[in-house]
């Protein structure tokens, strides 16, 4: 080998390996960031459980998702769990079950999905489950139009495995490249007639996530499914380089881009500063200290719980509306019925129940 040939060697191991800098482009792999909770029952609808993490569902099925304290090494903290709690055991054509987490075009653009110049990627991951057989992987676009899907196998029950599925790119089909939805990746748990019959590790032009190989976990309620360290990442070399870890500062840091949810540590805590723009409506700017993927929707928890604080007083809100806000903030407007405040003013927690969420999920 020439020296010149030896230096590009050097140069692409470093590149693949941690010294080369972020790899992982899935979000919450670990199952560390739980802002919304770290349980949610009886899902029977697409629903967020632990961060960047949401549970596409459709059909009779019912499961219970935590974040869980079952994993496959001391590396690894936590996973999520799915735990079948209603068994759908005749499918209908629509039936979907399936752990998926949806990627920002402008991070999966630097795959070249769509381009002549498209790159193989790999995902790899732990998982466990009493159910053993045959699950799939699907990558899919934003649309559904284009999608691969790849088999692979828990073969011993009960036990913690790990996968390494490569992929390869796909050089024609349509995917954002911008804040939009790039790409998503879905662990099938149960696919309808509608959603399987693909040809594995083909690229296609369908709707399905599976082949008709996919085990259906919901029909038994005695069944469960664990995953965690997922990583995604350009190239066929992961299964020879470890998994990278992030800080939890900063994977809540990234996770905060998607969703932000402001909840008290105690009763003295303030929401956001401003000033009252009368007796008794109090404008209150919200910054967020990460700027948010788009324009979030916000919800707050019983206005009952929230207080307007200003001069020496503090008055109860009787409503909450908000204003402006976009990805970096905005203005919340908090009413109460009576006021003698004149000067500054915070929105304060009015007990521990108060909360502000803020959502940006593709």
């Amino acid at each position: 080998m020439t020296k010149a040939a030896e230096l590009a060697k050097m140069g692409e191991i470093l590149t693949n390996s941690q010294i080369g800098g972020r790899r992982n482009i899935i979000l919450n792999p670990k199952m560390e960031v739980a802002q919304r909770g770290t349980s949610f029952s009886s899902i029977s609808s697409n629903t967020y459980t632990v961060d960047r993490w949401q549970l596409q569902a459709a059909g009779d099925g019912r499961c219970t998702i935590t974040q869980s304290t079952t994993v496959p090494n001391n590396t690894f903290l936590y996973s999520a769990k799915v735990d079948v709690t209603t068994a759908d055991t005749s499918l209908a054509t629509t039936d979907l079950q399936s752990f998926t987490q949806r990627i920002e075009g402008n991070v999966s653009s630097q795959l070249g999905l769509g381009t002549s110049s498209a790159k193989s990627f790999t995902v790899s991951f732990w998982v466990r489950s009493n159910k053993t057989g045959t699950y799939c992987v699907a990558i899919r676009n934003a649309s559904g139009g284009r999608s691969i899907t790849s088999e692979y196998s828990i073969s011993s029950a009960d036990t913690w495995e790990h996968k390494v599925i490569t992929f390869s790119g796909d050089t024609t089909g349509t995917y954002s490249t911008d804040n939009s939805e790039g790409i998503n990746v879905n662990f099938v748990l149960l696919a309808g007639t509608n959603y399987d019959g693909k040809t594995a590790d083909t690229w296609e032009a369908n709707t399905a996530f599976a082949t008709d190989n996919q085990v259906n976990l919901f029909d038994n309620t005695s069944n469960e499914w664990y995953v965690t360290g997922v990583q995604l990442e350009a190239g066929s070399y992961a299964g020879g380089i470890s998994f990278e870890h992030r800080s939890f500062g900063e994977e809540l840091a990234l996770c905060r881009r998607y969703y932000h949810s402001d909840k008290p540590a105690d009763v003295s805590t303030s929401f956001a500063s401003g000033h009252n723009y009368n007796s008794t409506i109090g404008l209150f700017h919200k910054e967020f200290t990460v700027p948010m993927r788009a324009a979030p929707s916000v919800s707050v928890s019983d206005v009952s719980h929230f207080a307007k604080d200003g001069g020496a007083r503090s008055d109860a809100i009787t409503a909450i509306s908000t204003d402006g806000f976009g990805n970096y903030g905005g203005t919340i407007r908090g009413n109460s019925s009576t006021s003698t405040a004149s000067a500054g003013s915070t929105l304060s927690v009015g007990d521990v129940a108060a909360e502000l969420k803020f959502d940006a999920e593709l």
